[in-house]
Parts: C-alpha cells; structure tokens; sequence
C-alpha cells in the first residue's frame, strides 16, 4: 500500500500516461544508426577518439591516474557518457513526436 504510493510520486508528471511501445522503440533506435555515426563524428572527431574513450571507461580511475592521464580520463568518460545520451535523447524525442503527432487516439 504503501509502496504504491511512493512509487507514484516518483514518477515525473511527463512520464505519467505514455505507455511505450518497443517495437517503435527498437526501429527507431536501428533507423537512428547515422544520427549517432553523426554524433559520434561531431564528439569524438575521430574513430581513434571514440576507442579511447572506451579503453578509459574500462581503465579504472586510480590506474590513470598513476599513469598520469586522469584528466583525459575523465574528459573521456565525459565524452562517452555524453554521446550515450545524446543518442538516447534522439530515439526518446522521436518516440515522443511519434506518439503525439501519429500515434495519437
């Protein structure tokens, strides 16, 4: 009872009411492929750029910073996590505009 009742006020108001849907969802995020190939050219610049930022993301913190590279460490996992939502926010927005202007009853 309870627990319901919290869960509620956990939601945010935007969230409230939109059932999504995943197959929508999953081509979206398949038709998105050279929205984030984009992406990743504006953020990363570079193929070489974005398999850094991977290898800091695995590398944990303390060893770069023995290495001397934690600031690029921490400019890479930035970047990582910056293009993981921008992507995401592009298949949301989508998924949004889809389910306003298209989808609605």
């Amino acid at each position: 009872m309870f627990g319901d009742y919290f869960l509620s006020l956990c939601d945010p108001p935007w969230v409230l009411g939109i059932v999504f849907s995943e197959k929508i969802l999953i081509i979206l995020a398949v038709l998105n492929l050279p929205v984030y190939f984009f992406l990743g050219w504006v953020i990363f610049d570079d193929w070489e750029g974005f398999v850094d930022s991977v290898k800091y993301i695995v590398t944990s913190d303390w060893i770069s910073a023995l290495r001397g590279e934690y600031y690029d460490d921490a400019w890479g996992e930035i970047k990582f996590l910056y293009f993981l939502a921008t992507c995401a926010a592009a298949v949301f927005g989508e998924y949004l505009l889809i389910e306003k202007y298209f989808l609605a009853n």
